[in-house]
């Protein structure tokens, strides 16, 4: 909801999240069950269009504790924050018009950026984006509503975690590829759905402390979000 008007037409608004579970499957078949995380109800924060840190958002998510729970929930609520990003691309290059079929190209960032510990303690991990491109492929309808269907992509993203969390240590070198789209309305332009995918081909090693770190098979890990409005 609405929190207060920054300047003319411009508002800030409050996102909180109602809950965050988290299971894991081991081997192909799916997550036999999710477990909601204690203490994620209730967490929000502000955010502006075109001020917003998507990178470290800016959510006390240390209240989850010490284990990867904080950690993890913290890089989703920043993978949730794409479909705004893309958007912001679109607007800085086209402004207010909509141009069916025209590719904006992102440029590749001169150097990463840092993501802190889900307490502010320090540098966890960090995120480099690669060649990113974006295009308004069309117009579709969402729930009877006319939007703009808008397509997205983003190659050779470089991601370095370093994760501890309770008796473990988890060291992770990845490349990421991702693919999306998202619907936007053309009554008054908010996103009302969304869906982004990608393989994040990974090297990593696990271990009870620095000194034991051993590499694991190399891997690739597939990750999703899908987000949709939800009328009341």
């Amino acid at each position: 909801m609405p929190i207060e008007e920054v300047s003319s037409g411009r508002w800030a608004e409050e996102l909180e999240w109602q809950s965050f579970s988290i299971g894991q499957s081991f081997g192909p078949g799916p997550v036999a069950q999710l477990s909601e995380v204690e203490g994620a109800r209730g967490i929000r924060y502000p955010f502006v269009f075109g001020e917003f840190d998507h990178v470290n958002v800016p959510g006390d998510f240390g209240r989850l504790g010490d284990g990867l729970h904080a950690h993890l929930m913290k890089i989703l609520a920043m993978d949730a924050t794409t479909f705004d990003a893309v958007l912001l691309q679109l607007r800085l290059e086209l402004g207010d018009s909509v141009p069916i079929g025209r590719v904006v190209y992102g440029g590749v960032w001169d150097s990463a950026v840092g993501v802190e510990g889900a307490r502010g303690e320090g540098e966890a991990a960090s995120y480099q984006l690669g060649e990113t491109r974006a295009v308004v492929a069309g117009i579709t309808r969402w729930g009877g509503e006319p939007c703009a269907l808008i397509w997205f992509s983003g190659d050779g993203n470089e991601v370095s975690q370093d994760l501890r969390g309770g008796s473990m240590v988890v060291r992770t070198q990845a490349t990421e590829y991702y693919r999306g789209s998202l619907a936007l309305s053309l009554i008054d332009g908010r996103i009302v759905a969304g869906e982004v995918w990608g393989p994040l081909p990974s090297v990593i090693e696990i271990g009870g402390t620095e000194a034991t770190l051993t590499e694991q098979p190399i891997f690739t890990v597939l990750q999703e979000i899908t987000m949709w409005e939800i009328r009341h």
